[in-house]
């Protein structure tokens, strides 16, 4: 999926277009894969903490401010990730990660690029750790910058289907309690996710 997106974002550059209009609004829903870029945290005397990849389903709505630009809200079904120590899974978490982003569509057409840049806030819940650890997850929500590129392709009477790759900056400070802690609660220290995000939706343009 994610060389897939990668190279409809390239070959989309090669169209030609027209530009976008202040007053629409765009209506997109599909399937997205968050992919961690960072090395998780490194426990001295334990060892690397890290959340694998996770799929779930998305939806944002775009207005269209001025022409060419535009502003984004995306939110989604929660994802769930598998925590892992070395490799191996020792929990679970889920999160919800509703981003705003100012978008600049240079030109739009039955194939229209877009770039954007804006803010994301990652919510953690549901922290699990496996029963036989005796312990307990906590994960801070996390606050930080996104970016984004992609490009919607309008295939018949204003529908359309979109792809696009974000990097979202997630970093979140991680405690536990119980038998890990010694009985009490213990900082772990900031877990960096900074994941990619691929986007395959369909949509419609009002």
């Amino acid at each position: 999926m994610k060389k897939l997106i990668l190279a409809s974002i390239a070959l989309c550059l090669m169209a030609p277009f027209a530009q976008a209009e202040q007053g629409d609004v765009y209506l997109r829903a599909g399937a997205t894969v968050i992919d961690p870029e960072s090395n998780g945290l490194q426990i001295t005397g334990l060892g690397n903490v890290a959340a694998d990849s996770a799929a779930s389903l998305t939806f944002n709505i775009e207005y269209m401010f001025a022409d060419s630009w535009g502003v984004e809200l995306l939110a989604a079904v929660p994802f769930k990730h598998d925590i892992q120590l070395d490799g191996t899974t020792i929990g679970e978490t889920s999160h919800i990660p509703p981003t705003l982003t100012i978008k600049w569509h240079p030109t739009i057409g039955r194939i229209a690029p877009y770039v954007g840049v804006g803010a994301n806030w990652t919510i953690f819940f549901n922290e699990k750790l496996n029963s036989n650890l005796d312990s307990v997850l906590n994960l801070e929500d996390s606050f930080g910058l996104a970016a984004q590129i992609g490009f919607d392709w309008v295939f018949a009477n204003n529908w359309l289907i979109n792809v696009d790759v974000r990097y979202i900056q997630i970093e979140t400070d991680a405690s536990v309690g119980g038998a890990l802690a010694g009985g009490g609660s213990a900082a772990l220290g900031t877990v960096d996710i900074n994941p990619l995000v691929y986007g395959l939706n369909v949509g419609y343009k009002f």
